[in-house]
């Protein structure tokens, strides 16, 4: 069984999220979750700055989807933009602590000028999910709320994250990417 989490995944309180994360597990085999969660949405923001706002929104839900619904092993894919801000950063070393294997991707049929790419994050840690699940759940209201996206903030201490070079690395590989298709499309409009 597979979860796909769009723009009509809007959960605001934990409650309502916990009932709905039950339901998913239920009616899965042995009950022991879902094998893949695909998560995809459409910016309607016209700002960069708040298209990764609103992306940070939806990474964070599938996240926390991910945490409660998805069997050992499982597979997340998540449809990305730009990852500058910090809490962006923040919330790709969650995927990279999450899953054994992650991997930012540009399909070869998206056109060279788009910032769209994908997170590719198989063979989920269960275990690791568990310590973490019941602190993202108690962020829900704030991250689901309008003010999430007028204010810069942070999930997790940022030192954890400069700590992790392999981590930083890829960000930095990725990042590097993301500025050249940038100035591509800026040099050709």
């Amino acid at each position: 069984m597979n979860v796909r989490i769009g723009e009509t995944f809007d959960f605001k309180d934990e409650e309502s999220f916990k009932q709905w994360a039950e339901e998913v597990v239920q009616g899965t085999e042995n009950e022991e979750g879902v094998s893949l969660v695909l998560s995809a949405f459409t910016s309607k923001q016209r700002t960069l700055q708040l298209k990764e706002k609103e992306m940070q929104r939806h990474i964070f839900k599938a996240i926390l989807a991910a945490s409660y619904v998805l069997a050992d092993n499982g597979h997340l894919i998540i449809k990305l933009y730009t990852v500058f801000q910090r809490m962006s950063i923040e919330l790709m070393f969650l995927l990279f602590a999450l899953f054994e294997d992650f991997r930012i991707v540009k399909p070869n049929s998206s056109h060279p000028k788009k910032l769209e790419r994908f997170a590719i994050c198989s063979k989920f840690r269960q275990g690791m999910a568990k310590e973490l699940k019941e602190n993202l759940l108690q962020m829900l209201p704030h991250i689901a709320s309008d003010d999430f996206m007028k204010q810069d903030g942070s999930i997790i201490d940022l030192n954890t994250v400069m700590a992790a070079k392999d981590f930083n690395k890829f960000i930095d590989a990725m990042n590097t990417t993301t500025m050249q298709k940038l100035k591509l499309e800026l040099d050709n409009p």
